[in-house]
């Protein structure tokens, strides 16, 4: 089994593989039973100060980490223009972590 960021690596991987980086990302859409992951896409790229996936799947490794979340807990990353939102359900019920792009852009 994956670790988290294992997995978010490998998801990073894939994406760059075929081209697509977190500007182009509407949403990554998690389906337990069948282990697929949902590459949704716009049509308007975010800003080019957009953090990248790297980044991006840092922080979010590092929050499920300290809350252990495991890969199978994910449902949803959407990535909006002024924030990116994680879904993830446990036996504790669901939760939803948001991370605002203005933190995320200030190194």
């Amino acid at each position: 089994m994956l670790s988290i960021r294992e997995f978010l690596n490998a998801i990073a991987q894939d994406l760059a593989a075929s081209g697509t980086s977190s500007r182009e990302l509407l949403a990554l859409q998690f389906d337990r039973k069948t282990e697929n992951v949902k590459v949704l896409v716009g049509r308007e790229p975010h800003a080019a100060n957009y953090p990248s996936l790297e980044h991006i799947f840092g922080m979010v490794a590092q929050t499920c980490e300290e809350d252990g979340i495991c890969p199978e807990q994910l449902e949803r990353i959407t990535f909006f223009d002024t924030e990116i939102n994680v879904e993830c359900s446990s036996s504790r019920g669901d939760a939803l972590y948001t991370y605002p792009i203005e933190s995320l852009t200030l190194h």
